[in-house]
């Protein structure tokens, strides 16, 4: 995914849409949602985000992300 900066995003909530190359319904396959979420797990903690909310469509998603503090540089 490409970054447009460096921001310091802590203490907002950012909404995140990300679709996939050629509108694929990859997500319409239950085991590809799976390593979506376990993706999601690890660069949670990994960058230091709460998930607050998230919808998965057959061909994008969409998050609610909020950094913990500075260290939540989700660039």
């Amino acid at each position: 995914m490409a970054t447009r900066g460096h921001e310091k995003y802590y203490d907002y909530i950012l909404f995140i849409t990300t679709n996939v190359y050629q509108h694929i319904k990859i997500f319409a396959i239950s085991k590809y949602c799976l390593i979506l979420l376990r993706n999601l797990e690890f660069y949670r903690k990994k960058y230091h985000f709460k998930l607050l909310g998230y919808v998965i469509m057959p061909n994008h998603c969409h998050f609610l992300i909020l950094p913990d503090n500075e260290k939540g540089n989700i660039s």
